[in-house]
């Protein structure tokens, strides 16, 4: 419904997953700068991109970087760890696993006699 002087907000959803911008301008979000860069006409860009991506990456590398995405820790020496701790203020590692143990000295055979 359109009323004179009333300002008309549309959205947008699109039926059975049909396009619903058709020009560039359209789109509010667009390629990263540094992924344009990599070449002028759009297939030569997605070469240079998967070509990016050929070589393997070392073995357990892939498994040490989704453990820090994971768990949200530094992926890096301990040096690289130590300066991102001190940076953001907390840690940025794992912690010891499992429940703290007992602060206070236990003493024995004092309820049991």
């Amino acid at each position: 419904m359109a009323l004179p002087g009333v300002p008309l907000h549309i959205i947008q959803r699109g039926n059975n997953r049909q396009a619903c911008f058709f020009a560039d301008e359209d789109r509010l979000i667009t390629p990263h700068p540094v992924y344009t860069s990599l070449a002028v006409e759009a297939l030569d860009r997605c070469t240079a991109y998967r070509e990016l991506f050929r070589h393997q990456l070392a073995t357990g590398l892939v498994d040490e970087i989704r453990k820090a995405t994971n768990g949200n820790f530094a992926l890096g020496d301990h040096r690289f760890a130590a300066a991102s701790a001190a940076a953001i203020g907390r840690r940025v590692t794992p912690g010891k696993s499992g429940r703290p143990r007992n602060v206070h000295e236990r003493v024995s055979g004092i309820l049991f006699d």
